[in-house]
């Protein structure tokens, strides 16, 4: 997949290569970009990265040293991705036009069941103060393991667990930016983390106040 990318008086190549573990239908997928410098302007020391899902506000999702980023990408949902230069001096370029959109399918049965664990990207994203987060149970059991849906804070440290269903298909809960004890969280960033037998998956949230 071949795109292009206009950068004020900079022309910004874009490729995309996907590279899909054999063995993981339900995890997410890494995403190589790879971009040409500004040829006008003052020297960019490095580019800062903006992620888009969806129809969600662009966020900084990494600082890229060189011309090249790897994005993991969630499945079932729209990515793109913009990119800007910071000069020595640290003064930011303007950014680039967005990325070509990326979608990678969830694969599921007819009927609409997952056919591996499954976890979907809050939403909203960031959020205030409460996200929704939706997540697949698999039709074939994982030898009677029970699924497990928690958050941790960016240090590792469990913030609380979420109440999940055991049954085959799609299903949706609620976080309200609380602690297992019921004492509200600070802004800042989360990870969603979805076990489930031996498949583990995991997803940022960002929480603003």
């Amino acid at each position: 997949m071949n795109a292009r990318w206009t950068r004020r008086a900079a022309r910004v190549a874009l490729i995309l290569a996907i590279v899909v573990p054999a063995a993981a239908i339900a995890q997410p997928v890494s995403v190589n970009y790879r971009w040409t410098a500004p040829s006008e302007g003052a020297e960019v020391t490095h580019y800062n990265v903006y992620h888009i899902q969806d129809d969600g506000p662009a966020f900084l999702e990494a600082h890229a040293a060189d011309t090249t980023f790897t994005l993991v990408a969630e499945r079932g949902i729209r990515h793109r991705i913009r990119v800007s230069g910071v000069s020595q001096e640290g003064v930011e370029g303007p950014l680039s036009l967005a990325s070509d959109e990326l979608y990678i399918e969830i694969q599921q049965t007819s009927d609409g069941i997952p056919m591996a664990p499954s976890l979907l990207p809050n939403y909203p994203n960031p959020f205030n103060p409460e996200t929704n987060i939706m997540y697949g149970i698999p039709a074939t059991t994982d030898g009677g393991h029970a699924p497990v849906l928690a958050i941790y804070d960016v240090r590792g440290v469990l913030v609380c667990r979420l109440p999940v269903e055991n049954a085959p298909g799609w299903h949706v809960t609620t976080w309200n930016g609380r602690d297992q004890a019921g004492n509200p969280r600070s802004s800042g960033q989360y990870i969603l983390c979805f076990v489930y037998g031996g498949n583990v998956s995991t997803s940022k949230m960002t929480m603003l106040k």
